[in-house]
């Protein structure tokens, strides 16, 4: 008798399946490699951190204004000793988390140095806010001239000052010898007049007695 024929099952492939998946790891890998150099090319110092301002992931730059290292991914902000004058990094960056609406500040590092920093919200490709990206450029040389700027401004107010008041000290003198040019003339003018009629009156005096 014979044995009922075994149905046919397809067999799975573990090998095909297993290459699949880590294709896909390798695509993911290459392309977070690809964005680590495109963001470290760009020598903007830029901190990601997730919801809760724990860091996800930062450029080399980042690390001459805040004390980072590659195990220091998952540690809040909060935790991180910082160069910048800034007390109120994660109040703002909080507040950019609720309000969706980037912060931008300047602030001054301890060694002298000023950067710009925006912080912006992170969204993912489905338009889920899902922490923030803080970037921070240097802009000392802008400053420095900015500074230099304003005290060139305030030396020419000063001589403008100091030369408005001579202007108007000058102006007051010559209203003084105005004034004082038209008493003399006056005064000239009545001594002429006087010495005239003396004349007259002693040329009457001659012609009487002759």
């Amino acid at each position: 008798m014979k044995k009922p024929a075994q149905p046919f099952r397809r067999q799975p492939k573990p090998a095909a399946g297993n290459h699949e998946l880590q294709a896909k790891v390798d695509e993911l890998s290459l392309a977070s490699d690809d964005m680590k150099n495109l963001l470290n090319s760009t020598e903007i110092a830029t901190l990601f951190l997730d919801g809760d301002l724990k860091v996800r992931r930062f450029t080399s730059p980042t690390t001459t204004i805040i004390k980072l290292i590659a195990v220091d991914a998952g540690r809040p902000i909060t935790d991180l000793v910082s160069e910048l004058d800034y007390p109120g990094l994660a109040d703002d960056a909080r507040e950019v988390l609720r309000s969706l609406a980037f912060h931008e500040r300047r602030v001054s590092a301890r060694d002298g140095r000023w950067f710009a920093v925006r912080i912006t919200p992170y969204r993912t490709q489905d338009n889920r806010i899902d922490g923030v990206v803080i970037t921070f450029i240097e802009i000392t040389v802008a400053k420095t001239m900015e500074a230099t700027l304003h005290e060139a401004l305030s030396v020419l107010q000063s001589r403008f000052t100091d030369q408005t008041a001579e202007l108007d000290a000058a102006r007051t003198l010559e209203r003084v010898l105005q004034k004082a040019q038209a008493v003399l003339e006056g005064h000239l003018a009545d001594q002429t007049a006087e010495l005239r009629q003396s004349r007259a009156d002693l040329h009457k005096e001659q012609e009487r007695r002759t």
